[in-house]
């Protein structure tokens, strides 16, 4: 029979916080078993995918996308620089008051 982990000794194991191992189980990242209020991981669950826990990598796959959109666009970064708030914004938000202030 195989073992069903708890949601801290996965965190342990997979060097993350108990909320983001939550988390991916919630949302499908990671599979579990949910009994009432508690999950339960089965073993063989943790090496069929591998959670993304690391700010570090949320950033790297956000600079790729950026990069490929850039190659795309022909040096042009449209997502970044059209965005409110982006470098060219002329819109009311914080940077825009920026110029004016004492």
């Amino acid at each position: 029979m195989e073992m069903l982990l708890t949601v801290e000794q996965v965190a342990s194991r997979l060097n993350l916080h108990p909320v983001t191992v939550r988390e991916h189980l919630s949302r499908g990242i990671l599979r579990g078993i949910k009994r009432g209020r508690q999950w339960r991981v089965p073993e063989s669950a943790l090496g069929e995918s591998r959670p993304i826990g690391s700010k570090w990598e949320h950033a790297g796959n956000a600079s790729a996308a950026l990069y490929a959109e850039s190659l795309a666009n022909g040096g042009e970064l449209t997502a970044i620089t059209d965005a409110p708030g982006g470098f060219y914004d002329s819109g009311a938000g914080t940077d825009a008051n920026y110029e004016g202030a004492a």
